[in-house]
């Protein structure tokens, strides 16, 4: 006789997650993010960077080069992929935002399609008269 086990969302394994730079964004659906770790060395106690390169699968395709961005670790999708995109968390990396901006991957989609404009609406001049135009 097989016992059904069921676990509840608290008992579920957490999943990894990882934050890194897009080095390439040139493949369908797929970026190769680079993900840069500190960890000591127990013997001299000294800190060594690691950097390791994850192929993550972009449904949405949203994720350029240079951004930064937040994996989550999942089943294999293809011989190398077993990261996905969570989200886009800033632009690229010598752009003015900062990487706590955090921007969901379902939020950019659909801030690409609308823009609207921000701001107070441009003065005009009529005849030598600044006029103020209201929309």
């Amino acid at each position: 006789m097989r016992k059904e086990v069921t676990r509840t969302m608290a008992e579920q394994p957490r999943r990894v997650v990882q934050v890194g730079v897009v080095t390439s964004a040139r493949m369908q659906k797929t970026v190769k993010v680079l993900v840069e770790r500190r960890r000591q060395v127990p013997r001299y106690k000294k800190y060594v960077s690691e950097r390791t390169t994850y192929l993550a699968h972009d449904e949405q395709g949203v994720a350029r080069e240079g951004d930064w961005v937040e994996i989550v670790q999942t089943r294999p999708l293809s011989r190398r992929k077993r990261w996905r995109l969570l989200r886009v968390l800033a632009g690229p990396v010598g752009s003015m935002q900062a990487p706590s901006d955090e921007v969901s991957v379902t939020d950019q989609a659909q801030a690409t399609e609308t823009v609207t404009p921000v701001g107070p609406a441009p003065e005009a001049v009529v005849d030598g008269a600044e006029v103020s135009e209201q929309l």
